[in-house]
């Protein structure tokens, strides 16, 4: 993956997955509506960014793509493929 690429993946998979926690939380402990109303939609739109890096890097693998795709997990887990595995195609093996 290209490298300004995913540094934006893993700020904003850190990001989704911290307004995740404050949702939940939120919602277990004070159900402040406004809250849910502030960041619940910023959070949706953070993981629709992530959908997107993820579709339309040029030269990802197809693994990586349907990865990006599962909301919470799906940057978690493309950031980790992305570190340990081969994410773009056709890319030399690390030894």
């Amino acid at each position: 993956m290209r490298r300004p690429l995913y540094v934006a993946l893993v700020i904003l998979t850190v990001l989704e997955v911290g307004m995740l926690a404050v949702l939940l939380m939120n919602l277990a402990v004070v159900h402040d509506p406004t809250t849910a109303r502030l960041i619940g939609p910023v959070h949706g739109v953070v993981y629709l960014v992530i959908a997107m890096i993820a579709l339309f890097t040029p030269g990802l693998r197809w693994q990586l793509r349907a990865l990006g795709l599962i909301p919470v997990l799906g940057g978690i887990l493309a950031v980790r493929a992305g570190t340990t595995g081969r994410p773009m195609r056709n890319a030399p093996h690390p030894r």
